[in-house]
């Protein structure tokens, strides 16, 4: 199941470019971007999905090539709250979901995900991530999103199983 907002953007399939740090991720998120179908997240790399104690490693063993990590939903949403939301560049520079996405619709996001997560926790992630992407999306943005965090290759099994 979708939420309404997604079904209606038609933004239920996901283009997850990866790869290693400084393999051409951004670059190929950057030309990707270019095609009136497609739309980068802002930020390029949303990382709760793949980056360290994102969603995938929540999951865990719950998905096909899931990452075996911390599996606390409450300690993921924390994170989501705080690491995910924002965290500092070596150059001083703040990155993160600040930059696109409105507090309050994250908060309501992971409220949402932390009701439901003991019993749907896949459908419950889900939803969280439906709930999140399009904000990170221009306003003319097209029907599929682009992310392009490296480590989304390394478990693209999982992230399949997440995002059919």
């Amino acid at each position: 199941m979708t939420s309404p907002d997604f079904e209606q953007a038609g933004l239920e399939q996901a283009v997850l470019v990866g790869g290693t740090g400084r393999s051409g991720t951004t670059i190929a998120g950057r030309v990707l971007n270019k095609h009136p179908a497609l739309a980068l997240t802002t930020p390029r790399e949303v990382r709760f999905l793949t980056g360290k104690g994102g969603i995938i490693e929540t999951l865990g063993p719950l998905l096909p090539g899931g990452k075996l990590g911390d599996s606390d939903p409450e300690q993921f949403a924390r994170r989501m709250q705080e690491r995910f939301y924002r965290w500092p560049k070596p150059s001083g520079v703040e990155e993160g979901l600040h930059r696109s996405v409105d507090e309050t619709i994250l908060n309501t996001a992971v409220t949402n995900y932390l009701k439901e997560v003991s019993t749907d926790p896949v459908g419950a992630s889900r939803r969280l991530i439906f709930a999140i992407i399009p904000s990170t999306l221009k306003a003319s943005a097209g029907s599929r999103w682009v992310d392009t965090t490296p480590s989304n290759v390394q478990w693209i099994r999982a992230l399949h199983a997440l995002l059919p």
